[in-house]
């Protein structure tokens, strides 16, 4: 079998702080914890980019082999936590009061649709940038062309996202989503992927400096929810944080616990589990300080569980599957 990509244990030290973020905004511990999904965007963006930089260019198969093991990725783990909640009758008001368009946006993460649990929205994000690089790895261009792609496509967006900032472009649903706000970060996360030992050659006190002042940036500027100006400031300081943590760990200046690393792949269950969670477990109790501290610790517990029990498990079996079907060798299985 082949030989996975690296997996950097920073980058899943980052995506477990992500998730961290998200689940302390959705408790009213952080009022800007929501920013840990623009983190999640730059970061996914540099993952996906270095795990198939191999595959860019290589043809029709393989796109379409990337494409169906990302919707798998994302749709396994959505459907059978929803189809959970759906089975105990929870949310049965609040899917029965939907229509039947609003239900199947919801189910098939389609853009702009009502979530279930508030923060599925980012999915369908997730999904068109999916898309969008499969196209890269469909079209056979050189290294050199498919660099200056992405360094022009953030460009545009960037432009287009200044421009929504300053109220110069009117507000667009469409637009946005197309090649708007969220995308850049996905964008910059590729950039920090192309440019990484090249921006960052050595650890130096500049890029010291830099790296934390986008830290400070990142957690102590309040940009309040939904403001357009906040896309630049976080996605930015979330591009730097992950280029220079992911060249601290290269140049062996960063030594990261494994307990981070299960976290970090654990973290995508994090964030589909906590809102549900915190339905039922402050349906019964009262929101002191005391109980969320045991409602994160039940979070990360029972999303830990669920990963290595149910998602890992199922997600290698299904691509196993696809890669029989598409007569390819699987990479090898993480210990």
């Amino acid at each position: 079998m082949l030989a996975k990509p690296r997996t950097y244990r920073s980058i899943q030290l980052l995506r477990f702080l992500a998730s961290l973020q998200v689940v302390l905004f959705h408790i009213s511990i952080l009022k800007d914890g929501y920013k840990g999904v623009d983190l999640f965007f730059v970061i996914s963006g540099f993952v996906i980019y270095s795990s198939s930089l191999n595959k860019l260019g290589s043809g029709f198969t393989n796109a379409i082999l990337f494409l169906l093991k990302r919707v798998i990725r994302i749709f396994v783990p959505y459907w059978s936590i929803l189809l959970l909640i759906i089975s105990t009758g929870y949310y049965y008001s609040l899917i029965g009061n939907l229509s039947l368009k609003d239900q199947l946006g919801s189910i098939f993460l389609l853009p702009g649709h009502i979530p279930f649990f508030e923060v599925t929205w980012s999915l369908s994000y997730e999904l068109y940038f999916y898309f969008l690089f499969s196209l890269a790895i469909l079209i056979p261009f050189s290294v050199k062309i498919r660099k200056w792609l992405f360094i022009t496509a953030i460009i545009i967006t960037g432009i287009l996202l200044c421009l929504h900032a300053a109220n110069y472009l009117l507000t667009n649903k469409a637009l946005n989503f197309l090649a708007g706000n969220n995308i850049w970060e996905f964008l910059l996360g590729i950039i920090a992927a192309l440019f990484c030992s090249k921006l960052v050659k050595k650890i130096t006190a500049v890029s010291v400096v830099l790296f934390a002042i986008a830290i400070i940036g990142f957690t102590c500027i309040y940009i309040p929810y939904g403001n357009q100006q906040s896309h630049p400031v976080y996605g930015l300081a979330a591009f730097i944080i992950v280029l220079i943590s992911v060249r601290l760990e290269d140049l062996k200046r960063l030594n990261i616990p494994r307990t981070f690393v299960i976290l970090g792949d654990a973290s995508y269950i994090t964030y589909l589990v906590h809102v549900p969670i915190r339905e039922v477990f402050f349906s019964k109790l009262q929101v002191t300080i005391f109980n969320k501290i045991i409602y994160i610790a039940i979070v990360y517990v029972a999303s830990i569980a669920i990963h290595l029990v149910y998602e890992k498990r199922v997600l290698y079996k299904s691509n196993s599957i696809l890669y029989k079907l598409f007569n390819k060798k699987q990479p090898m299985r993480k210990a």
